[in-house]
């Protein structure tokens, strides 16, 4: 009778089940799940538990010294498994789950059908509340601005190629920005253009905070940028291309 009680409680549906355990979430984790369950579903590939931590630790940074500086303090603890297995216990309720795959550890969705729940329009207000309404990133831009900080550190001993580490940077800060609408461009522009260079020259011709925003289709942060040095094609007569070719010799002309 017991048994037969506590199943009849159970919901019908998975979205009503998922919605449950959101509820028992604490809403002053709320934030932190937010950015937890986005960065699992965004990535294009396998988390590792020290790719997820990281990338998390840079979720609320806003510029890339920021986002050294957290990483810099993630010790081997945090990325252990018994504490990432409790992180996302309490965090996600079991929504996401830790499971060994090629002799490590990644962090994945429980099940497929977590990610249609939590792609469904109206989620982040079910989980954020009025909060929802200040938030501007997503998973995407959380991504973004780890591996792009990976990217331009001179740090060795990576789980991954940096050639590989490097496209999925681009990805990811385009993606931001068309997921969202809104520039990255104050973390952009905390990059240096030498850091930016040393970071993607090596994979691709980028050498500059602008270049990289070119290569990763950021339109609204070139269109900003270009914009606030007064060089936005403004006459549709003129391609972009014109516009720059023709600030380009008035910058020599100057400097010559």
């Amino acid at each position: 009778a017991a048994l037969r009680q506590i199943i009849s409680e159970f919901p019908l549906e998975l979205d009503d089940y998922y919605a449950g355990i959101v509820k028992q979430i604490s809403e002053s984790r709320r934030f932190d799940t937010f950015a937890i369950l986005e960065i699992v579903v965004r990535s294009q590939r396998q988390l590792s538990i020290e790719e997820f931590i990281g990338a998390l630790q840079c979720a609320p940074c806003a510029t890339l010294d920021e986002c050294w500086a957290a990483l810099a303090e993630q010790t081997l603890e945090q990325t252990s498994l018994e504490k990432t297995t409790r992180l996302i216990r309490d965090y996600t309720g079991g929504l996401l789950e830790v499971v060994p795959a090629r002799g490590s550890w990644i962090v994945q969705l429980m099940h497929q059908t977590v990610k249609d729940f939590i792609s469904t329009p109206g989620f982040m207000h079910r989980l954020l509340g009025p909060e929802a309404n200040e938030v501007f990133e997503n998973g995407h831009s959380f991504l973004a601005k780890y591996r792009i900080a990976w990217a331009v550190s001179n740090s060795s001993g990576w789980a991954m190629s940096a050639s590989e580490n490097a496209l999925l940077a681009i990805y990811h800060a385009g993606m931001s920005e068309s997921t969202t609408g809104i520039s990255q461009r104050r973390f952009i522009d905390s990059l240096t253009n030498e850091a930016v260079e040393q970071g993607f020259r090596r994979f691709l011709e980028i050498n500059s905070r602008l270049s990289f925003a070119v290569i990763a289709d950021l339109r609204l942060y070139v269109r900003e940028t270009l914009t606030e040095i007064n060089m936005i094609n403004n006459n549709p007569s003129r391609s972009l291309l014109y516009s720059s070719l023709s600030s380009t010799a008035e910058t020599l002309k100057d400097c010559c």
